[in-house]
């Protein structure tokens, strides 16, 4: 099945397929991983990536989620950027990773979506922070390329769209501030994790703020460890991660639940790792459990959370989707649209960054909650919804810009399907 007949699948189609909720969550005999476990059920959405070497080499890094079901990727071994089709649960339906798109000979790595929908990507061989053309790679806007030495990971800040950055080579984290407004956007250290240990020992890679906003998780790579920054910029060992057999688990790509789901409860908060060895792990934030979710697979590096709310991860040759069958729900500010207004939503409701009122906060979390179900399938019902949600934010919540400037993304996004009631607003 090539490409270009997934994306020409019809919305009726997909909200068929999304309605037939009587069938249980589906997961095929040949997917990657040999051992998930419940309630979690992988689906390879993505495949027939390059991958530069046998069982374990490269293969996709970094991944956006677009509107539509559309997910880009980069590779930087061998400098493309491809798109598929991550067509929603109940089914598992795989799509075929499309030709090359990039028409650059930049090296991209880790992507991340802004609260304002600019595409911004680590380009290798510029050493540089770029925001990027979706659709060709051309580089828009350079934001930073004096001030890394071997930039890796990338990520959004839920509070406020701010960009962090992990450096390998100098074992630090950067932090562009406003990179969507910013003119001269210039990248300041917010953390040095050679405090723990020298740079190359710890291998720092991929990063990701916790929804509730007051924890950086870093992958150290190298030491087998997730490092926990808070909003000082001081780092901590956080977990040492299990070996995977005699081999090391390599923790690369970081991930969370979303509050209010099952995944990020009172009682247990969880983030989760995309690992080189193959494995997805989950560690309670809370008691610093360690738990392998799913393994056997092949070598994961970067994470998003699509759409759905289900975790991306990446494998050497494909993508494959971890949901759950619990309702809960994954959380990862800097992927898709409806990733970055769910993040956004839970900083404002679960820290006081931006509203103290628990009864506005309780409001946005149900204003939000519904809107990304309707997206596909009833569109005119959801720009109803994004309406109510920026008409309350600004009368109740107005310090929380990141929320607005997220919700006001979708709207514009979603206007090319179904015009929208508040316009402008």
């Amino acid at each position: 099945m090539k490409n270009k007949k997934n994306v020409a699948l019809t919305a009726a189609s997909i909200c068929l397929l999304a309605g037939l909720s009587v069938f249980a969550l589906w997961e095929p005999g040949w997917s990657m991983y040999s051992t998930v476990s419940p309630p979690f059920v992988q689906c390879d959405v993505g495949l027939g990536f390059p991958n530069n070497g046998i069982g374990s080499g490269f293969g996709p890094i970094g991944q956006v989620p677009l509107l539509g079901g559309q997910i880009l990727t980069s590779d930087p071994v061998d400098s493309s950027l491809r798109t598929f089709v991550d067509y929603p649960s109940p089914f598992c339906t795989p799509s075929f990773a499309s030709p090359n798109i990039n028409s650059t000979a930049n090296l991209y790595g880790g992507l991340a979506q802004g609260f304002d929908g600019k595409i911004y990507a680590i380009a290798r061989n510029l050493t540089a922070v770029v925001e990027i053309d979706k659709t060709d790679g051309h580089v828009i806007r350079t934001l930073d390329n004096t001030s890394f030495s071997v930039p890796v990971g990338i990520t959004l800040d839920p509070m406020n769209g701010d960009l962090y950055i992990t450096d390998q080579f100098l074992g630090k984290v950067y932090k562009i501030s406003d990179p969507g407004g910013c003119t001269t956007c210039t990248a300041t250290q917010f953390a040095d994790l050679t405090v723990l240990a020298p740079a190359s020992q710890l291998a720092i890679d991929g990063l990701g703020w916790s929804p509730d906003t007051f924890s950086l998780l870093v992958a150290a790579n190298g030491t087998n460890q997730v490092i926990l920054v808070d909003r000082t910029g001081t780092p901590t060992v956080f977990v040492n991660l299990p070996p995977v057999g005699t081999n090391p688990s390599r923790p690369d790509g970081i991930g969370f639940g979303c509050p209010g789901t099952r995944l990020w409860t009172p009682s247990a908060h969880f983030a989760f790792t995309n690992n080189n060895s193959g494995t997805v792990m989950e560690i309670n934030m809370i008691t610093k459990g360690v738990t392998t979710i799913a393994s056997g697979g092949t070598r994961g590096d970067f994470t998003a959370v699509d759409d759905q709310g289900s975790l991306l991860a990446t494998q050497s040759d494909r993508v494959t989707r971890l949901s759950t069958t619990n309702g809960g729900r994954f959380c990862l500010a800097g992927g898709g649209v409806c990733s970055n207004l769910h993040s956004a939503a839970a900083a404002a409701a679960n820290s006081n960054s931006c509203v103290t009122d628990p009864s506005v906060k309780a409001t946005i979390t149900s204003l939000v909650r519904p809107i990304c179900g309707n997206l596909t399938c009833n569109p005119a019902l959801a720009q109803k919804q994004i309406c109510s949600l920026i008409s309350f934010v600004k009368a109740n919540a107005p310090n929380c810009t990141g929320l607005l400037t997220a919700a006001r993304t979708l709207r514009d996004q979603l206007s090319t399907v179904s015009p929208s009631l508040c316009p402008g607003t």
